[in-house]
């Protein structure tokens, strides 16, 4: 076998061995997304205080002084000058009605009156229209009975209803009383800071002569080399603070004087409002005066003749010719209340025309020409744009951070329509949220009170805003 020969003997390297690394125990960190979750929660609750904490929500509804046509009995409206949205002037016709039911009753009290009369000239003239006879008289003499029943319920009736007008006219006045002092507070609370704002004015006016010397005083040392730059730079300085303080000074009377031009505007207007309103109802109270007056003169009738009654009919008179003439002047008495029936329905068929007590805007036309209106059912409104605000209700829990002056957002529900007014006026009694804007709450808070607080409305959209339009308000404070 042939032997190979090396220069060096090959020999197998030995493999290198790595040495083991020697294992060490970590302890586990706290996981990192925690933290980040953590600091994202954080930064959102930031965020939202930020955009929220200097606004308050609140609901509203917009008022303004209006006017309505409420029929008191069933008419058909024969004429129709407006349309919903449209202006109008004070003293314009806007809607012309006839009554209903008395214009049908007029053909009967017609055909009774003629009726009435052929039988007394009958009766007159001798004949015989089926009245004289001795069943009659007990008849007559319970009718007497029955009418004077009649006239105590219609006295009755009649009392209750002036008694409820007078309640009424009552209530009407304390209304007004108490808007018109809510108004007179807000003025006095207005006047006071007018007065406060032009007496700062005032005084920085003092000031800001005084910083004017010492200006002055500065430059003339200074050009004399007995100041130097620093004090000239110095007296500027607060020279031009005195001028920022006094501008401020100016805008805030400015402003004051604003508030409380709103504010008398807003209590003459309620004034004009209730004083209506209040003449309404004393015209109502003294008509059902004078309707318990007719019925009391009724009942005094109704007395007499039942007492007349009794003591003609009470004996039975064969007189055949005293007979005639007691028919004659029972068909007479019959004539005559034919004429009065005929001649009160006639008066009660006559036209009702609706007028514009002032320069407004149509905000509600519910009938149109040849419709008919039931009775108390609401035909047309109109509204003065001039009056239009927006009453926001205030939890008790925000009312601190509201005040006179702030900027408040305002959105009409179910539309599109927003605007930016101001605060002018905040009430400091808390009332019960009216049933208009009540909305299911929770049992801890279903007693809450809510302050009134007026907002101001550009006058450019006060036509575009009807009374009644629920909104949204978003009052900006500080």
């Amino acid at each position: 076998m042939p032997i190979r020969l090396h220069k060096k003997e090959e020999r197998p390297e030995p493999e290198t061995v790595q040495p083991e690394r020697q294992r060490v125990s970590k302890t586990r960190g706290f996981p990192r997304f925690i933290l980040w979750l953590l600091l994202a929660v954080i930064v959102a609750v930031g965020a939202w205080y930020a955009v929220t904490w200097n606004k308050i929500q609140v609901r509203g509804i917009v008022i303004a002084e209006f006017h309505h046509f409420v029929p008191e009995a069933p008419c058909r409206i024969v004429e129709v000058n407006a349309a919903v949205g449209k202006s109008v002037k004070a003293g314009d016709v806007l809607v012309v009605s006839q009554s209903v039911d008395p214009r049908s009753q007029i053909p009967t009290y017609e055909a009774a009156l003629k009726q009435a009369e052929r039988r007394l000239m009958l009766a007159t003239a001798g004949g015989d229209v089926g009245v004289v006879d001795m069943t009659k008289r007990s008849r007559r003499l319970a009718d007497a009975r029955q009418a004077l029943g009649v006239a105590g319920a219609r006295l009755q009736a009649a009392q209750k209803s002036e008694e409820e007008y007078t309640e009424l006219v009552k209530a009407v006045e304390a209304d007004r009383a108490k808007e018109i002092e809510k108004a007179t507070v807000d003025k006095k609370t207005a006047t006071e800071k007018l007065a406060q704002a032009r007496a700062a004015e005032k005084e920085v006016a003092v000031e800001l002569a005084q910083a004017q010397l010492n200006l002055d005083k500065a430059k003339t040392l200074y050009e004399l080399d007995a100041a130097t730059l620093n004090d000239v730079q110095l007296a500027r300085t607060k020279y031009d603070f005195t001028l920022a303080t006094a501008e401020k000074a100016k805008s805030a009377t400015a402003e004051a004087e604003k508030t409380l031009g709103g504010i008398e505007e807003v209590l003459r207007a309620v004034v004009a409002k209730y004083d209506a309103e209040l003449e309404a109802q004393r015209a109502r109270q003294k008509r059902a005066q004078a309707e318990t007056d007719v019925a009391r003169a009724f009942l005094e009738a109704a007395r007499q003749k039942l007492q007349d009654a009794e003591k003609e009919y009470g004996e039975l008179q064969p007189a055949y010719e005293k007979m005639r003439d007691a028919e004659v002047d029972y068909l007479k008495e019959q004539v005559e209340e034919a004429k009065g029936n005929l001649a009160y329905y006639k008066a009660l068929a006559g036209s009702i025309v609706f007028k514009s007590p002032f320069d407004g805007i149509v905000s509600e036309l519910n009938k149109q020409v040849g419709d008919v209106a039931r009775r108390d059912e609401k035909v047309i409104s109109v509204y003065n744009p001039k009056t239009v605000a927006v009453e926001a209700y205030i939890p008790e829990d925000k009312y601190y951070r509201v005040a006179v002056g702030q900027k408040a957002e305002v959105v009409l529900r179910g539309t599109k329509r927003r605007f930016t007014g101001k605060i002018v006026s905040v009430n400091t009694s808390p009332e019960r949220l009216p049933g208009l804007m009540k909305v299911p709450v929770l049992p801890e808070r279903a007693h809450d009170l809510y302050y009134y607080a007026r907002i101001s409305v550009p006058s450019a959209g006060a036509g575009e805003i009807g009374p009644a339009m629920r909104t949204d308000v978003t009052i900006y404070v500080r």
